[in-house]
């Protein structure tokens, strides 16, 4: 039978991000213990799944009932809310719908932020306020303020947070 693959990250919350390979017999699958954080391996079969405690001197937790699902891909995964806006980005940039783009994404965000999107004549676009920790972006429809589609052009955004710091940017919009 031909192995299948998949990646996990925070399985159980030992924040793996490893390779799994189905065994030949499909009954089970495997996550080898190479790159994890103490807590080791995960070995499923007859239903549940194990926690195999391998490094950092964890111990082994049985736990029965319930199926565990491995699917080929990659699981998403969310990164917390940045301490300043250092990094702050936006991307795709330039934002071609043609080539299948539906939003533009700001990155590396912290807590509470308001973006605002200019015009280059300086009219107001659009204002998003972002006030969450959970992640570090927020995502634009790349509407105005009345959910209008913006026009193709070059717009200028200007970030500031709760605690005053600031960056700006430039987005360009291709149609």
């Amino acid at each position: 039978m031909k192995a299948s693959y998949a990646y996990l990250t925070g399985i159980l919350g030992l924040g793996l991000a490893v390779c799994v390979q189905a065994g030949p017999s499909g009954g089970g699958f495997h996550v080898p213990s190479s790159g994890m954080t103490a807590g080791g391996g995960v070995a499923a079969s007859g239903g549940g799944f194990r926690v195999a405690g391998s490094m950092g001197g964890a111990s082994a937790t049985l736990m029965s009932g319930g199926g565990f699902t491995v699917a080929p891909g990659i699981v998403a995964s969310q990164k917390p809310a940045a301490g300043d806006l250092t990094a702050a980005h936006a991307f795709p940039v330039p934002f071609i719908p043609s080539q299948g783009h539906t939003q533009i994404v700001f990155s590396a965000l912290t807590t509470r932020v308001t973006i605002y999107i200019y015009t280059l004549s300086g009219e107001l676009v659009k204002t998003i306020v972002k006030d969450t920790a959970t992640t570090d972006r927020v995502s634009w429809d790349v509407s105005n303020d009345n959910g209008e589609a913006v026009a193709s052009g070059v717009y200028v955004f200007y970030m500031k947070t709760s605690d005053g710091q600031t960056s700006s940017g430039k987005l360009m919009v291709i149609k």
